[in-house]
């Protein structure tokens, strides 16, 4: 009886033993074949991004190796926190349907509330005009501010509990003086800072957040004229004794090697056979054309001026004022598109900061496009809110009138990225971001690329008149280019291919319901219950419905 019992004892400590066993030799192969299998995969989403930017000769999507972007360099050169590492994250949310050139991605879901924080100098007003017009046809509510009829911006404006009762306009349909329930807007696509837990009190509770960044050593030259950093360099600030960071006198003169260069500079707004163009101060004499004459005054020098002390000449910029706010270009002259996410200028000097806010952003913002991949980003986009190639379709607006001849060197343009090391490194991980999102999208990204850029072309050319017309003011040292949407031009057409702000106040107006702005006191547009079936022979894929 002993015996059997030890048999059997003996026999079900073997079995279990040989069960464990073969259940570890099958973990363990299974291990080493996920192994073996996550190279591959990963060597085969490169191979696919690198054989796609080769047949379209496009630049490697990882920055040049002269960026830093594990430790990127201070102003001064040296290099900060170099031991602290950028392991790369992966995006949350499970947006993996496949994409073919349809209308609508297959099997997702729906995004139409979207707070789309709008970066300056990124190419951010031709997303802004995507928006918008999507915004438009679906009827739906715009946070805007109300004190700023023209554009809706908020610019650095901090969100506050506030903000609702003293600068939105309502949502659709809600009264005027209804603040509690200045709740649930489903849009947004103005200047203003990114500053997500007030935000959510108004926004819709499912809102995605995006945004567009840009290469900094472009973005920023770009800045340098719009918000006309060259003050710094050549004019006169009267500072207070007590708190002078330039010197010891009350009056601190511009750099006299540049005297005589922002008349210059502001002469350049005439454009040529056109007359005088709108400019603020005195200008003597008269210049013919819009070219610099004088020595030393072009942009690229007085840019490598700027970047030959950039302490100095941003700090004078804090006694200088713009758009009526003192000190408002300080925060915009260094790492202004992680500024406008929402960082601190204080602490972009500190690169652990700087890639905790990196994280941050990473885990807040559903879609970063980046202005180098516009059209590429903007499949990412159709993607991720399973929208329609039509609603996405564009006509790029602020296109710059000579921008291609400025003149900046390489060199310089490290400079500024060096300057601006904050916003290269987020610029470095977006880029990054979005190139793993094109590997995972699939082999029918570049005929959906390619599809897209058909239609854009189709769109420009049955939407708008061949011709141009150039737009000067006295705020930038640049004129910009605008189409004009043809005579009998549909209304989708209309928005198209309009002004950013006659789009704007189609939006803005809709919601005024004061009718405060001059602009909102014309006749009204169709009324929104009208139901408008619009199919286009350069649409071939669906008939679109729009609500007007």
């Amino acid at each position: 009886m002993w015996y059997k019992i030890s048999s059997k004892n003996t026999f079900v400590v073997l079995l279990v033993v040989t069960i464990i066993s073969m259940t570890y030799t099958i973990f363990a192969t299974n291990q080493d074949l996920s192994s073996s299998i996550a190279p591959f995969s990963s060597y085969s989403r490169r191979h696919r991004v690198g054989v796609y930017l080769r047949n379209r000769h496009l630049p490697d999507p990882m920055p040049p190796s002269s960026w830093n972007v594990t430790s990127v360099p201070s102003y001064n050169g040296s290099i900060v926190a170099n031991n602290v590492s950028m392991p790369t994250r992966s995006h949350p949310g499970n947006w993996s349907s496949k994409i073919s050139a349809s209308s609508r991605p297959p099997s997702c879901y729906l995004v139409q509330n979207i707070a789309y924080i709008k970066t300056l100098k990124t190419g951010s007003t031709s997303v802004q005009t995507i928006i918008n017009r999507y915004g438009f046809f679906h009827n739906l509510s715009f946070i805007l501010n109300r004190r700023s009829s023209s554009n809706g911006h908020f610019y650095h404006l901090p969100f506050t509990e506030k903000m609702a009762e003293t600068h939105f306009l309502p949502p659709i349909p809600v009264a005027a003086d209804d603040y509690p329930n200045y709740r649930n807007y489903n849009m947004m696509a103005v200047h203003v800072r990114y500053q997500r837990d007030v935000m959510e009190k108004y926004f819709a509770p499912d809102t995605q957040y995006m945004t567009i960044i840009r290469d900094p050593g472009v973005q920023w030259e770009s800045a340098f004229n719009h918000f006309q950093f060259h003050d710094a360099i050549l004019r006169d600030v009267t500072v207070n004794l007590k708190s002078n960071a330039l010197g010891n006198s009350s009056l601190v003169h511009g750099n006299l090697a540049f005297r005589g260069c922002r008349e210059e500079l502001l002469h350049k707004l005439v454009k040529r056979g056109t007359g005088k163009g709108k400019v603020k101060g005195k200008v003597k004499g008269k210049v013919k054309g819009n070219t610099i004459k004088q020595r030393n005054c072009s942009i690229p020098e007085l840019i490598e001026e700027f970047m030959a002390n950039p302490k100095h000449y941003r700090e004078r910029l804090r006694f200088m004022t713009w758009e009526g706010v003192m000190g408002k270009r300080w925060a915009y002259a260094r790492n202004n598109q992680i500024y406008e996410l929402g960082m601190e200028p204080e602490r972009h000097d500190n690169m652990t900061a700087v890639k905790e806010w990196i994280f941050k952003l990473q885990d807040e913002l559903t879609l970063v496009l980046i202005n180098e991949y516009f059209d590429e980003s903007l499949l990412i986009m159709r993607k991720l809110f399973c929208w329609t190639f039509e609603d996405i379709v564009y006509i790029a607006k602020n296109v710059r009138v000579n921008a291609g001849g400025i003149g900046i060197t390489d060199a310089l343009r490290d400079k500024i990225r060096e300057w601006n090391s904050a916003d290269t490194l987020l610029y470095a991980h977006f880029n990054r971001t979005l190139w793993r999102r094109i590997a995972d999208y699939g082999p029918g990204f570049e005929s959906d690329l390619n599809y897209f850029r058909i239609l854009l072309g189709k769109v420009l050319s049955k939407c708008t008149q061949e011709a141009e017309k150039t737009i000067w003011n006295g705020l930038h040292l640049f004129g910009h280019r605008e189409r004009v949407p043809r005579g009998n031009a549909s209304l989708f057409c209309r928005t198209l291919a309009e002004s950013k702000t006659k789009l704007h106040y189609r939006i803005y107006c809709r919601q005024d319901i004061k009718r405060d702005s001059k602009a909102c006191q014309k006749p009204p547009i169709p009324p929104k219950n009208k139901i408008k079936t619009i199919t286009k022979s350069f649409f071939p894929k669906a008939a679109i419905t729009f609500k007007l």
